[in-house]
């Protein structure tokens, strides 16, 4: 009986090479990757092709039953070769003709290479459909103890978009010549895609202080970086949480939803919770066990936006003080001239020295606006000025400009390292008889 099918699968094979070839002006002959269903056209199907457009991406081929001709995307056939050949390509074809796969996870990646660390040219969602096209060999990914159940396949999604996904997070079942199917998840339909998770996977995180240095207009620079946040992966394969306190990244297969707004990155240490789709919580728990938890916001701008933005408003403190000068003088404390691009000259502050500046100041430096003052302090200042003699000396002082001149006064600034947050938290203040400078224009 099985050798009574084979010969009749050939019979109809052999036919349709028949039917096909009966016309002379073919280019020549493709396997169907897709079914073709408007044209109840299974995959693994052999048809004539008759032209390649470059233009709309298109062959023109013929329905081996009816003859009748009409355009498919590209993506959908095999390239074209001779009536010789096209046996060798039904070949490669053959073990999973008719057969499809479901992912059965959210952002399940499908790789350019067999290796787990492959570059990601596509993530799937839950329930989406792909064709399965035929095994290859590659490296077995593990679940940090033993090697998952599966195998490489090459995959063919419905967009054209082709590469290799490891089998198992995959369900596959069989698709009709029509185009229709039907799989058991379970609970006997398909389940719906995760809104929420989708738009979670496509988001770009950042830290939540981000939103309050932003609120009070304090952006300090040196904890707003460009690769600081959370990176869902999907784009890399590779979910990242980079913080002043934590670094760690991991390839992971899919995402699982273990309750109500909360999803688990597989074969990783890192779950989220979802407080709403501008604000999540990621939990990390190391090897060894310990739990770190980091909170994550969507925001309007990019961190380097942020950082452009900051830079241009320190950048314009120092050319406002070097338009309105640059040079201004005190009988008691020098002449201070700004030059150059956030450099300083400054002679004749003896009378600061050693309280206030140290007596291994050199006479130029650098100018930054590092700090930021309280709501008390803007009533009287319009800011504080940390001047860098050399590698070593420094001294901060708080600055307001004048009409007619620059008036200083030495500020104590207190830096305290906070090892919760990673983060240096500061205190500033004017001490008791401190010393105002007033220089002219």
């Amino acid at each position: 009986m099985k050798h009574f099918g084979r010969l009749l699968s050939a019979f109809f094979f052999a036919a349709t090479l028949f039917m096909i070839s009966s016309c002379s002006d073919e280019i020549g002959y493709s396997v169907v990757l897709w079914t073709l269903g408007e044209q109840n056209i299974a995959d693994g199907e052999v048809v004539a092709v008759y032209m390649k457009s470059n233009i709309s991406k298109t062959y023109l081929i013929a329905n081996p039953e009816t003859g009748e001709r009409f355009e498919v995307p590209l993506w959908k056939l095999t390239e074209p070769v001779s009536k010789r050949k096209i046996k060798d390509v039904v070949k490669q074809y053959e073990e999973f003709k008719h057969t499809y796969a479901m992912s059965i996870v959210d952002g399940l990646p499908i790789r350019q290479e067999t290796k787990n660390l492959s570059r990601q040219i596509y993530r799937l969602r839950k329930n989406e459909v792909i064709k399965t096209l035929y095994v290859g060999e590659g490296e077995i990914p593990t679940n940090g103890r033993e090697q998952l159940d599966g195998q490489w396949i090459r995959v063919l999604t419905s967009n054209g978009t082709g590469g290799w996904c490891f089998s198992y997070n995959l369900r596959t079942f069989q698709m009709n010549p029509d185009g229709t199917y039907s799989i058991d998840t379970g609970d006997g339909e398909l389940q719906e895609t995760d809104d929420l998770l989708e738009t979670v996977l496509a988001s770009k995180w950042y830290p939540d202080y981000y939103q309050q240095m932003l609120k009070n207009k304090e952006v300090d620079l040196n904890y707003v970086k460009s690769d600081y946040g959370f990176d869902t992966g999907a784009v890399s394969g590779t979910v990242t949480i980079r913080v002043p306190t934590l670094d760690v990244s991991y390839p992971f297969e899919g995402v699982t939803k273990t309750s109500s707004g909360v999803y688990k990155f597989n074969e990783t240490g890192i779950q989220i919770t979802v407080r709403n789709e501008g604000s999540i919580s990621v939990r990390y728990t190391d090897p060894s066990g310990r739990p770190f938890t980091n909170s994550f916001i969507t925001l309007p701008q990019t961190a380097d936006e942020i950082i452009e933005a900051e830079t241009s408003r320190r950048e314009k403190i120092y050319s406002d003080l070097k338009r309105l000068g640059p040079t201004y003088k005190s009988s008691n404390y020098g002449t201070l001239t700004f030059s150059g691009s956030g450099d300083f000259t400054w002679t004749g502050f003896d009378n600061l020295q050693p309280t206030i500046i140290g007596l291994g100041a050199g006479n130029s430096g650098r100018i930054s606006a590092d700090y930021f003052l309280s709501k008390t302090q803007k009533a009287s200042w319009d800011g504080i000025l940390t001047f860098h003699f050399g590698e070593r000396e420094t001294a901060n002082f708080f600055y307001k400009v004048e009409s007619n001149g620059l008036r200083l006064c030495n500020a104590k600034v207190v830096v305290t390292p906070d090892p919760a947050t990673g983060r240096n938290t500061v205190d500033i203040n004017q001490p008791s008889g401190a010393t105002v400078i007033f220089f002219h224009k």
